[in-house]
């Protein structure tokens, strides 16, 4: 019997390391292939990137799986399935292409084949950030929301709404606006405090921005990619890590809660952004967050964020929906 060397494929090249604060926590990623660790890099680089090595942290590795490249290219990669098992939790495309994730461990590992490299956009959303999110999420206790999050020096505005609710296309006013950016998409939300983190490196919008896009934002869609979605939704990615742009460098607290409606609204200030009750935003959470709501933090931060001032926020242009919005940010008392 012939014995095999490296049974479990243990044994790599010289690993690379790289530290990143994402959430506004220490995480490191290692590596032998550049090529993920570049990846890792165009997801997580950005104004808080952490230097040198903290007390502690989480860990993430990437592999390149050590397979042939298959010589019938495949179109697309296949949707990943989702799977947990004894505390372990994973995104699962085929036997080369995966990510496990260990909140126990405070541990993550992704495996990508040579094959898959080409589709960059898939390998970075649908395996890396999956990985570290998730991570994140269960490791450190973190609410994970269906939301949109921005604001000024410190102090910001969750968004809630259902897809197609209109939050990229607020927040692409956001930040021509100036304001601070966290997340279009999904935010993390410490219960305890209602501070609230997410990754700022990306805006997708839809393919008609153009013809509502704001001047400062111009330039950066002209340059952005293209990406599908797995609905089949075409997007633009902008990438926000421009000198123009603000993203958040640490987490934000939320001072307010506006619930995206898809009525419209009138002529009227008194239209276009109405206080709701804490019966109505709680009703709204519930309602926008199905999966939040099965985690063991969703009763401590539904109570707390059900306290916040709360608005319904009606559609209407981006610029005069934006200078009602940027009013909830002011200092308490200032605003109504």
């Amino acid at each position: 019997m012939t014995e095999v060397a490296d049974p479990f494929l243990e044994m790599t090249g010289r690993l690379q390391r790289k530290w990143y604060s994402i959430l506004g926590i220490p995480v490191c990623f290692e590596s032998d292939c550049s090529d993920l660790m570049r990846l890792a890099d165009q997801a997580f680089a950005g104004p808080a990137r952490a230097e040198a090595r903290p007390r502690r942290g989480l860990t993430v590795r990437l592999r390149l799986a050590n397979v042939r490249a298959n010589r019938r290219s495949m179109r697309r990669p296949a949707a990943p399935r989702l799977f947990s098992a004894g505390g372990v939790l994973g995104s699962f495309i085929d036997v080369d292409n995966f990510a496990w994730v260990f909140p126990e461990l405070d541990r993550a590992c992704v495996s990508v084949s040579k094959d898959m490299l080409r589709f960059e956009y898939h390998v970075r959303y649908e395996l890396i950030e999956f990985a570290v999110l998730t991570l994140l999420a269960r490791a450190r206790r973190l609410m994970p929301l269906h939301a949109a999050c921005f604001g000024r020096q410190g102090r910001a505005l969750l968004l809630i709404g259902n897809s197609g609710a209109g939050k990229s296309t607020t927040c692409m006013q956001a930040v021509s606006d100036g304001m601070e950016f966290t997340s279009e998409d999904s935010v993390f939300v410490r219960p305890d405090t209602l501070t609230a983190a997410g990754l700022n490196a990306y805006l997708h919008v839809c393919m008609d921005a153009r013809r509502f896009a704001p001047v400062r934002v111009s330039d950066a869609l002209r340059t952005a990619a293209r990406i599908r979605r797995r609905s089949g939704v075409q997007k633009f990615e902008i990438d926000l890590r421009r000198r123009e742009f603000k993203l958040a460098a640490r987490p934000v607290k939320i001072v307010a809660v506006v619930i995206l409606s898809s009525r419209p609204a009138g002529k009227s200030k008194a239209t276009l952004l109405r206080r709701r009750s804490p019966v109505q935003l709680r009703a709204a959470l519930d309602a926008t967050q199905p999966y939040a709501r099965s985690q063991p933090g969703w009763r401590e931060f539904h109570a707390r964020a059900g306290s916040l001032p709360a608005y319904e926020l009606r559609r209407a242009p981006p610029a005069r929906a934006m200078s009602e919005l940027q009013r909830l940010l002011a200092p308490p008392g200032t605003h109504r």
